[in-house]
C-alpha cells in the first residue's frame, strides 16, 4: 500500500523527515570520503521502496520540505554539494558522459565484460566515478525520471545553490569552461577526419567552421579564466560561436545527404553521431554557463538527468549492442527504403504491373522447386546438397530480379524502411497521419496481390509440369510416398511448418539488410567508376560500354547480392540443421504452393479431403508467417535507424479500422488514379533519402 494511503501515513512521513534531517545535518561535519559516504546514505533514503513505486516523488518532496523549514539543513546540504562539485575533477563527466567514445565496438565490449568480472578501480577524485557511486543502481534513472522534472526543480530551489560559497561556484564554472574547451577540440578533430572531407570537399576549399569555432572558443575560455583570476565578471559575446556551430550542423546535414548518394561507412556514421552529440553537449554547457539565475535550474536538472542515465548505462552490454545496431541500421536501410517505394502500388497501372511481375516470378519459382525436387531424388553428401540447393535458389532469385519480376515475400524487408521514414515524417507533422494510413493500406494491398500472383502461377505451372510429365512420361513426377511427405510438411499442425516459415522470414529480413549493405557499398567505394576506368575493359568494350557496365553493376549489385545470399540461406538451412543435429529448415510460401501442386498431381488428386485442406491452409499460414517475421524485423531495424518512436499507434489503428469498414475493397483493389496522400508521403520519404533509384524486381 502506498505510504500516503496508510492509516499511519502522517506519522511515517514525520519519521521520514526526521531521518532525512539527521542525515543532512551530519554532512556539516563531514569532509572528503566521509562526505561522499553520507551523500550515498542520503540517496538511498531518497530512492523509493517497492511499496512507493506509485509515488516516486514522495521522498524528494519530503527532503525539499525539510530544507525549506530548516536553514541549517539547507546550508549543510548546499555546502556539501558545492564542495563535491568544486573539489572533484568534473571535466570528463561533462565532456564525455552520454557521448560516444572513440574506442571501437570490440574494445567497448571487452571492457564492459571485464567490468562484470572484475569492476574497475573507483577513483573518487573524479566526479564521473563519484556520480556512479552515488547512483549505483542501473535503474536509478528510471525512478528519477518518474519523479518528474518539477519535483527536482522544487528540490533544487529548496537547496538554493545561488546563495552558496562564491569560491566553490567559481571553481565549478571553470571546470565547465574546461569541458567546453575539450568539446571544442573534439569537434575540430572530428570535423577534419578524411571520411567527412571525402563527403564534403568544400571543407578544404573554404574556411572550415570546425576550425574557426575552436579559435573563437579559445578566446572565450581565455577571457573567462582571466576574469576568474582578476575576480571580475567576464566580458563575453558567444553569438559568433553559436553561428559557427550552426554552420557545423548544416555541414553535418549536407554530409548525410551526400552519403545517401555516395554511400556511408560505419566509421562515417559513427563519427557523425559522435560529432552531433559533442555539439549538443557543447551547446548545453554554454547555455548553463551563460543563463541568468532564474533560467539556470531547469538547464542544470536536464543535464543532471542525462549524466545519471549515462553513468547508469556506462557498462551496459545491452546499451552497447543497441547503439551499434542503430548505427549499422542507419548504414544499410537507406537503400532498402528507396527500393521499397516501387513495391507499393498507388494506382491501377502500378497494381497491374506488380501483378504481372508476381505472376512471372511464380513461373520461375515452380521451375526452381521442380529442379530442387529432381536433384533430391537421390541421396548426396551434405556439402553437395547444400551447394546445389543454394545455387538453384540463389541463381533463380537473381534471374527473377534481373528480368524485373517480384517475389512477394521480398516486399516487407524493402517497404518497412519506407514506412519507417514516413512514420518519422508523421511524428514531425501529425497532419500526415491520414497519408500514412493510406500508405499502410496501399502496402497491404500490394503485398496481397503479389502473394496471389506468386501463388497462382507457381501452383498452375507446377500442376501443368506434373501433368505433362505424367502424360508423356512413364511415371508421375513424384513417388506417392514423397508426395505424401510433402503434404505432411505443409500441415501446420502435424509438422514444424510454422517454425520453418519463421526461419525463412528471418532469412528474408537478412536478405534485405544484405541488399542495403551492398547498395551502400557500391556507392561508397565507387564501384561503377572503378569498373569504368579499367583499361582492359575499355579496350575490349570501349569507354561508353565500360561506363554502362559499371553503372549497371552499381545499380544492381545490392539486388543481385541480396537475392543470391537469400537463396544460399534457403538452400543450406536444412543441411546446417542436419550437421548441428537441430530441426532447422525453411518453408517459403511460393515454393510451398509449387510443392503442394506437384504433390497433388503425383497423387492423381486423390487427397482432396482433410489432408489437402490442411496442407492448403498450411501454405497460407506459411505465407503469413514469412511476411510477419520479415516485416516486423525490418520495421524494427528501420525505425531504429530513423530513431523513430511512434506514439500515434492507437490512432492509426482506429483510422485503418474505419477505412476497412467504409471501404473494404480498397485493401484489395486500388483507385483508378494515384492517391495524393500516398504520393505526398512517398515524396517526403524520397526527399529524405536523396539518392539513385534502384531498378529491378525480386
Amino acid at each position: 500500500m502506498p505510504l500516503l494511503h496508510r492509516p499511519d501515513a502522517e506519522a511515517r512521513l514525520v519519521k521520514l523527515r526526521a531521518l532525512l534531517h539527521d542525515t543532512v545535518m551530519v554532512l556539516a561535519d563531514c569532509e572528503g570520503d566521509q562526505r561522499l559516504s553520507q551523500l550515498r546514505k542520503l540517496v538511498r533514503l531518497l530512492r523509493p521502496t517497492r511499496r512507493e513505486a506509485e509515488q516516486p516523488a514522495l521522498r524528494l518532496a519530503q527532503l525539499a520540505l525539510v530544507l525549506r523549514t530548516d536553514s541549517d539543513a539547507r546550508r549543510a546540504l548546499r555546502a556539501a554539494l558545492l564542495a563535491l562539485l568544486a573539489e572533484k575533477h568534473s571535466v570528463h563527466l561533462f565532456s564525455d558522459a552520454g557521448v560516444l567514445s572513440s574506442e571501437g565496438f570490440s574494445s567497448s565490449l571487452s571492457r564492459r565484460i571485464w567490468h562484470r568480472v572484475l569492476p574497475d578501480v573507483v577513483n573518487t577524485d573524479y566526479l564521473k566515478d563519484v556520480l556512479g557511486q552515488l547512483f549505483d543502481r542501473h535503474d536509478d534513472h528510471v525512478w528519477m525520471a518518474a519523479a518528474g522534472e518539477d519535483t527536482w526543480l522544487d528540490l533544487v530551489r529548496a537547496i538554493d545553490i545561488d546563495h552558496g560559497a562564491r569560491h566553490d561556484k567559481g571553481k565549478l564554472a571553470l571546470q565547465i569552461v574546461s569541458a567546453i574547451e575539450v568539446l571544442s577540440y573534439r569537434i575540430t578533430s572530428i570535423g577534419l577526419e578524411p571520411e567527412l572531407v571525402r563527403n564534403y570537399p568544400a571543407i578544404e576549399r573554404h574556411e572550415s567552421p570546425f576550425l574557426t569555432q575552436n579559435a573563437e572558443v579559445r578566446s572565450f575560455v581565455d577571457e573567462w579564466r582571466r576574469a576568474a583570476t582578476d575576480k571580475r565578471d567576464p566580458q563575453l559575446d558567444s553569438r559568433q560561436i553559436d553561428v559557427l556551430l550552426e554552420q557545423c550542423t548544416e555541414i553535418i546535414s549536407k554530409i548525410r545527404r551526400q552519403a545517401r548518394k555516395t554511400g556511408a561507412s560505419v566509421s562515417l556514421t559513427y563519427q557523425l553521431v559522435r560529432l552531433e552529440q559533442s555539439i549538443d553537449r557543447f551547446r548545453q554547457l554554454m547555455r548553463l554557463l551563460e543563463a541568468p539565475p532564474a533560467e539556470r535550474n531547469p538547464l542544470a536538472v536536464a543535464l543532471f538527468f542525462e549524466l545519471v542515465i549515462a553513468e547508469n548505462r556506462r557498462y551496459s552490454l545491452g546499451d552497447l549492442f543497441s547503439q551499434n545496431i542503430e548505427l549499422l541500421a542507419q548504414r544499410v536501410t537507406g537503400s532498402a527504403g528507396r527500393m521499397g517505394e516501387k513495391y507499393i502500388a498507388n494506382s491501377r497501372t502500378e497494381f497491374w504491373a506488380l501483378l504481372r511481375g508476381a505472376l512471372g516470378a511464380g513461373f520461375f519459382i515452380a521451375l526452381m522447386a521442380g529442379t530442387k525436387l529432381l536433384f533430391n531424388f537421390d541421396p548426396h553428401p551434405p556439402i553437395v546438397t547444400a551447394f546445389v540447393n543454394s545455387m538453384i535458389y540463389g541463381l533463380g532469385f537473381v534471374l527473377i530480379y534481373l528480368v524485373g519480376f517480384t517475389v512477394a515475400t521480398k516486399q516487407p524487408a524493402m517497404t518497412a524502411a519506407t514506412i519507417a521514414a514516413s512514420i518519422r515524417s508523421t511524428e514531425e507533422q501529425p497532419d500526415r497521419l491520414e497519408g500514412l494510413a493510406n500508405l499502410v493500406v496501399a502496402t497491404l494491398r500490394s503485398q496481397v496481390i503479389a502473394i496471389i500472383g506468386n501463388l497462382v502461377l507457381a501452383f498452375i505451372t507446377a500442376a501443368l509440369l506434373g501433368y505433362l510429365i505424367w502424360t508423356y512420361g512413364d511415371a508421375h513426377f513424384l513417388p506417392a510416398a514423397k508426395a505424401e511427405h510433402l503434404l505432411e510438411e505443409l500441415d501446420p499442425f502435424r509438422s514444424a511448418a510454422i517454425a520453418h516459415a519463421a526461419i525463412a522470414g528471418i532469412c528474408l529480413f537478412f536478405s534485405g539488410l544484405i541488399s542495403g549493405y551492398f547498395d551502400n557499398r557500391a556507392a561508397y567505394t565507387r564501384i561503377p567508376e572503378r569498373i569504368a576506368q579499367r583499361p582492359r575493359l575499355q579496350r575490349w568494350l570501349g569507354k561508353n560500354r565500360a561506363r554502362a557496365l559499371g553503372d549497371y553493376i552499381g545499380h544492381h549489385l545490392g539486388g543481385i547480392a541480396g537475392n543470391f545470399f537469400f537463396g544460399c540461406m534457403l538452400g543450406s538451412m536444412g543441411t546446417l540443421g542436419y550437421i548441428l543435429g537441430l530441426p532447422l529448415d525453411i518453408r517459403h510460401i511460393a515454393f510451398a504452393a509449387a510443392n503442394y501442386a506437384y504433390a497433388l498431381v503425383s497423387l492423381d488428386w486423390a487427397v482432396l479431403g482433410p489432408v489437402a485442406v490442411w496442407s492448403g491452409l498450411g501454405v497460407l499460414v506459411i505465407g503469413a508467417t514469412n511476411l510477419a517475421i520479415s516485416f516486423g524485423l525490418a520495421l524494427f531495424v528501420a525505425m531504429r535507424a530513423q530513431r523513430v518512436k511512434f506514439t500515434e499507434g492507437r490512432r492509426l489503428a482506429w483510422l485503418l479500422m474505419g477505412r476497412f469498414l467504409r471501404q473494404p475493397h480498397r485493401f484489395i483493389w486500388p483507385p483508378k488514379h494515384k492517391d495524393a496522400g500516398i504520393s505526398e508521403v512517398i515524396d517526403t520519404v524520397a526527399h529524405r533519402a536523396i539518392g539513385p533509384q534502384r531498378p529491378g524486381g525480386a
